[in-house]
């Protein structure tokens, strides 16, 4: 189901950091580069943080926030390619 500008899918997770410190995401992917990106928000505020796939290179996407506020986040997933469902693997380190 669309839910980034009505036409692309996405996924969203959900976290709480608990105490102030970094946030560390790594969404990796089988293949070849993928128009993909990963979005970090302020659960309600905002968006903190986007990153898009390398048109060239490794099937990753990698960054880290090295100081965040205790609060609660949101990291958004989405696949621009609107015909296509992209498994992969994401990792949060907080």
């Amino acid at each position: 189901m669309p839910c980034f500008a009505d036409r692309y899918r996405c996924e969203t997770y959900a976290f709480s950091l608990a105490r102030e410190g970094p946030i560390e995401v790594t969404m990796t992917w089988e293949g070849a580069p993928r128009a993909m990106l990963v979005q970090l928000y302020w659960a309600g505020e905002g968006l903190a943080h986007e990153d898009v796939a390398p048109r060239d290179g490794p099937s990753r996407i990698w960054f880290r926030r090295p100081l965040m506020e205790a609060a609660e986040y949101t990291i958004r997933v989405v696949s621009l390619e609107p015909e296509s469902a992209i498994p992969f693997t994401l990792t949060l380190t907080r």
